[in-house]
């Protein structure tokens, strides 16, 4: 036990991130794959033992960035990784969408965000959702919380609290891809 504690707090000082952070897919267009991986402030165990990253309080930022140099990057603020997945052709452009389940200091409660590369500039396909850790418990770990419903719609799966705040609720809704 005591050698798994040690491992953890050397990988976490060392910016090593737990959750997968590399995806395959054809992100531009050109009929060829390549991937997304991502880059995310160092982290690790202050003397308190409070999980920190560097430059705190400052906003933390991770980047996706790709295999392939001409494909621009996505920079989100607050968030320290997270589970990286390749959404597929959410809007029949013939490339491949990306998604994010950002990872943050406390609480299984996450923002998931999903991009779409327009020209040469990444653009959000619907606003963030608020993404519990129970969805992937329930729905597996493939699960892709933004999915393809139609030409220029997409499902959307998210949590919320039921009304006397006793479960956390998987919601689903059918909405126009974002402007």
């Amino acid at each position: 036990m005591k050698y798994i504690i040690l491992m953890m707090i050397y990988m976490l000082s060392y910016g090593y991130s737990l959750a997968q952070s590399k995806v395959y897919g054809d992100f531009d267009g050109d009929g060829k794959k390549e991937y997304a991986y991502l880059v995310y402030p160092k982290t690790y165990i202050n003397k308190d033992g409070d999980f920190v990253y560097k430059g705190m309080p400052k906003p933390a930022y991770t980047y996706i960035k790709f295999s392939k140099k001409s494909i621009p990057l996505i920079k989100i603020k607050d968030c320290l990784g997270g589970k990286l997945q390749n959404l597929g052709d959410l809007n029949g452009d013939k490339r491949d969408d990306i998604g994010l389940w950002y990872d943050w200091l406390s609480s299984d409660w996450h923002p998931y965000g999903a991009w779409m590369l327009r020209g040469n500039t990444w653009r959000m396909v619907a606003k963030p959702l608020e993404i519990h850790g129970m969805m992937w418990d329930k729905k597996g770990n493939n699960f892709k919380p933004i999915q393809k419903a139609g030409l220029g719609k997409i499902k959307i799966y998210y949590n919320s609290w039921s009304k006397d705040y006793e479960q956390i609720l998987i919601k689903l809704k059918v909405v126009s891809i974002y402007p």
